[in-house]
């Protein structure tokens, strides 16, 4: 996931998660469709880091085997070798695109958890809302 499609989705989620007296009731109908869409950009993007973090470690293999045994220096040390594979351009990159996917998908799973706790909050406002008209049930 790029950086703009997360602001993107961030502004999504702060619309559909807008709450006030006015859009209480809607959020009732709203917030499972939202639940569910987010659900699913979640299991894609999981998917992807999934994915993501297996192509790390197979570059981290090559990136390690070419240190190891084809470079010029004689490393031997484990923490020699994981310095001067981490080090190594193309892993660099594929391990920052890794931690960026990651961070994404947190903020979904973050943004997943908060509409559940936001389901008990209208569900508190509702009953709210009929105890000061009256209405106890």
């Amino acid at each position: 996931m790029t950086l703009d499609e997360l602001k993107n989705l961030k502004a999504w989620v702060a619309k559909e998660t807008a709450l006030d007296e006015d859009n209480v009731m809607a959020m009732t109908l709203k917030l499972p469709n939202a639940q569910n869409r987010l659900l699913n950009k979640y299991s894609q993007e999981k998917q992807i880091l999934n994915e993501m973090k297996n192509n790390l470690n197979v570059i981290y293999k090559d990136v390690y085997i070419q240190v190891r045994f084809h470079s010029d220096y004689k490393l031997t040390t484990k923490t020699d070798l994981d310095i001067f594979t981490s080090a190594e351009e193309s892993y660099h990159k594929a391990k920052m695109a890794c931690d960026n996917q990651e961070v994404a998908v947190e903020y979904i799973q973050k943004a997943l958890d908060g509409m559940v706790k936001m389901g008990y909050s209208i569900k508190a406002y509702i009953e709210l809302l009929k105890i000061k008209n009256g209405i106890v049930s």
